[in-house]
């Protein structure tokens, strides 16, 4: 009996460093890279209270961390050991190389650049996780947290090109959106480009229109909300997918609403506080929409049985 004991004690012990996961050292790991990358970190929270673009971005690790959480215990089990530490090797030279591109461009990265070298340390940060994980996990476990692991790169402000690529974006799809509201709601419009002439009043969409902030906002949202209430892939990417139309006709409607008040009230509306301070009552009635959706696609969620 007792050599029965002593057997299945080692044949426990044998399945747990099978399973090739070192949590413990994966927390070491993650939180001296923290304390090493505290003073970029620490930088880009005080950018972040600057600059409502980017506020979220010191909360990010902490939403990454939370969503491993949720699903620590589908984290347990069995598995093959890590056999593919070697593929380390690729987000290790990824934040090398963006700290050596720190080191190189820093004395240069001013004004609106000095995002880029935020976004570089930030980014250099979240790989320098990715690494500690690819080390400590084994494969099955990475899989499980691909998805917590993947918002950490919302850690990272934007670079300025893809920042300015995304303004323009929805700087011209909005409009496009508003010019074809305003024209089935029977006014009388000429439009060149991003200028809307209507008889009463000129306006033009300038890149604050664009509403990214707000649609930045609703995309977190939505993947934070795909990976806690949805289960079903197809219905994770359309969930995300669909505050892409939604952010459009949300500034679409603002721009024309805009337009309305000014032809049927006065072109004094353009100067009205719902053109400087409405996105709010916009970003609500889209935050409705949104959450609408998400309950049509959890109603329609295949039951578990347990």
């Amino acid at each position: 009996m007792v050599n029965l004991n002593i057997s299945a004690t080692k044949a426990l012990k044998t399945k747990s460093k099978v399973t090739g996961d070192n949590w413990r050292w994966f927390v070491i790991a993650a939180m001296a890279l923290t304390g090493a990358f505290a003073l970029p970190l620490w930088n880009l929270a005080q950018y972040g209270l600057e600059t409502e673009l980017y506020s979220h971005c010191w909360l990010m690790p902490l939403v990454s961390a939370y969503l491993i959480w949720t699903d620590r215990g589908t984290l347990v089990g069995r598995g093959r050991g890590n056999s593919n530490r070697i593929f380390a090797i690729i987000p290790a030279a990824f934040a090398v190389l963006l700290i050596v591109l720190f080191q190189v461009n820093h004395s240069v990265w001013v004004g609106n650049l000095y995002e880029n070298a935020l976004s570089s340390l930030a980014f250099a940060y979240v790989f320098s996780i990715y690494t500690a994980a690819i080390l400590c996990l084994r494969p099955n476990t990475l899989r499980k947290i691909a998805f917590p692991l993947a918002v950490a790169l919302f850690t990272a402000p934007f670079p300025v090109a893809l920042k300015d690529a995304t303004v323009t974006f929805f700087q011209y799809t909005s409009a496009e959106a508003a010019y074809w509201m305003l024209k089935l709601a029977g006014n009388t419009i000429y439009r060149d480009g991003l200028v809307f002439v209507l008889p009463s009043v000129t306006m033009e969409v300038a890149p604050q229109c664009s509403g990214i902030r707000s649609s930045l906002v609703l995309f977190l949202v939505s993947l934070v909300a795909s990976q806690l209430f949805l289960k079903t892939a197809w219905k994770k990417i359309s969930l995300v997918i669909f505050v892409i139309p939604l952010a459009i006709g949300r500034n679409g409607l603002r721009i024309f609403t805009l337009g309305e008040l000014c032809e049927r009230v006065g072109p004094h509306m353009i100067d009205h506080w719902i053109h400087h301070s409405g996105g709010p009552i916009f970003f609500a009635l889209s935050l409705t929409a949104f959450f609408a959706f998400l309950f049509y696609l959890v109603r329609n969620e295949p039951k578990t049985t347990s």
